[in-house]
């Protein structure tokens, strides 16, 4: 007789926002891809007195309901699970990412909502969560995009990175474009042809360090890019077709010019929605 295990859900931070939103939808097409359910679990302050709490819980409830109207509408089969809780929302969604296939929040937060905003706890929740971590902008389902790019450096996190960003391609039937970043000399950084010639050297490089992957996927449009500096560079040059960066969790330059406030002015333009993973051994 075979065992049938719990199945991991990918589990959607709500916190009342329209960003929460719209991670509730995207998460959706994850949930059906892997055939798993949709949780939706709002956090409520665990301090509150009795009247606030009360309070806080029919907000949580409001703003639960929005993220199912939400899902309904597109009349999509996936299972729906609900959950509100009490306590700090970054522990509780933390604790809730050990048995989550992924976690998914806004990546901007409303005050006046249930518990803290969680766009303000995004950095926490990336930085300590067991499972991968999709940070959606709240404008980027209305974007016509077409392409998932997998950014690669020299931390241990590339494994991780080339699985999901595989996945996460074949799973919207775009172009997987894989971008690695290289530093200019000081002297070279104004120099167009210095550029040109960095670009090239570094994604011939690329080419042939993962011709495998090529190999591997025939089936799967994979393209090769570079960046001077930064891959917002080549995020803003790419911005009307790119719809998700996936990147790993410790990447060199670590997540702020990506993630929460800074990274929202970085990406402003792109409106591309990360997800950050962990290194594969974590989950």
């Amino acid at each position: 007789m075979s065992t049938r295990w719990p199945s991991r859900p990918v589990v959607v931070g709500v916190d009342g926002s329209h960003a929460a939103v719209a991670a509730a939808l995207w998460a959706v097409n994850e949930a059906l891809r892997h055939d798993v359910p949709l949780r939706l679990m709002c956090v409520v302050d665990g301090d509150d007195d009795t009247d606030s709490a009360a309070h806080d819980l029919a907000s949580a409830e409001i703003a639960v309901r929005e993220c199912i109207v939400a899902v309904e509408a597109g009349r999509t089969p996936v299972k729906i699970e609900t959950e509100i809780r009490q306590g700090d929302p970054t522990e509780v969604l933390i604790e809730a990412s050990t048995s989550a296939l992924m976690l998914c929040v806004g990546a901007t937060g409303q005050e006046h909502t249930p518990g803290v905003a969680l766009g303000a706890r995004i950095g926490e929740l990336t930085s300590a969560a067991h499972c991968p971590v999709a940070v959606i902008r709240p404008d980027s389902a209305a974007l016509d995009a077409s392409a998932v790019v997998a950014e690669i450096d020299d931390s241990c996190d590339i494994a991780a990175v080339l699985e999901h960003g595989v996945a996460e391609a074949r799973g919207r039937h775009a172009t997987l474009s894989i971008v690695a970043t290289w530093q200019p000399r000081f002297t070279d950084i104004h120099d167009t042809q210095a550029r040109a010639a960095g670009n090239r050297r570094t994604r011939a490089g690329l080419e042939r360090k993962l011709d495998w992957l090529r190999r591997k996927h025939p089936d799967l449009t994979i393209k090769m890019a570079a960046a001077q500096g930064s891959t917002t560079t080549y995020l803003r040059r790419h911005a009307a077709s790119v719809d998700l960066l996936v990147v790993g969790r410790t990447r060199r330059g670590g997540l702020c010019d990506l993630i929460g406030s800074p990274g929202h002015a970085a990406l402003i333009d792109t409106m591309c929605s990360v997800l950050v993973c962990p290194p594969r051994a974590a989950w």
